[in-house]
């Protein structure tokens, strides 16, 4: 007889190979990335602000009874130590699986804008390159976007307002002093290279 944790983990394991399998379906990928667009283009200011405040609302109408519970939840689960030591093991590959997905959706995407930042041709370490946005489209930032599939999606949808730059230079570009005539040059080039036809 399992438990009410080893059936939550066997659900989350039917889950990830029913996604994995659907993945492999080029209609599936192409239905979804319909939806999601459609979903993030036709959402107005107003619609989104309303959002906000009910959620916010539902929160704050039940914020404490939440924290009650997981109070007591934690109480209850921390005195089995099997438990306390599954959790630890789970919350670590959690987090480990998150980020090597993040790098790796970021490494793809600044390989298919030429893999290095296109002033001074930096490319030894991924975290020192950044995503520049040409069209503000991403706030707060770009790299924000890669945490989800749908924020990853968009990043892929709107590569032309995108361009590769290490931290010094993106930092000089937005210093707002004057730039080298060669720098606004290479600036150019590169976006007239990575136009995308709208469809």
């Amino acid at each position: 007889m399992m438990n009410a944790g080893e059936k939550r983990l066997l659900r989350n394991k039917k889950a990830r190979e029913k996604y994995a399998k659907d993945r492999l379906n080029p209609e599936w990928v192409e239905n979804r990335r319909r939806i999601h667009k459609k979903s993030y283009t036709n959402r107005s200011p107003e619609r989104v602000e309303e959002r906000k405040r009910y959620y916010k609302q539902q929160y704050m109408d039940n914020a404490e009874k939440l924290k009650q519970y997981q109070i007591e939840y934690r109480k209850r689960k921390k005195q089995d130590p099997e438990w306390v030591k599954r959790e630890a093991i789970l919350s670590k590959e959690r987090g480990n699986n998150t980020r090597l997905r993040r790098r790796a959706r970021k490494q793809y995407v600044v390989d298919l804008l030429g893999g290095k930042c296109v002033i001074c041709g930096y490319n030894r370490n991924l975290n020192a390159i950044d995503l520049h946005e040409i069209e503000k489209r991403f706030p707060p930032e770009p790299s924000q976007y890669l945490k989800n599939m749908r924020g990853y999606e968009m990043i892929l949808d709107n590569l032309e307002v995108l361009i590769p730059l290490c931290k010094n230079c993106h930092a000089e570009l937005h210093s707002g002093q004057p730039l080298p005539a060669e720098f606004n040059k290479l600036l150019a080039d590169f976006t007239s290279d990575h136009e995308v036809d709208e469809p």
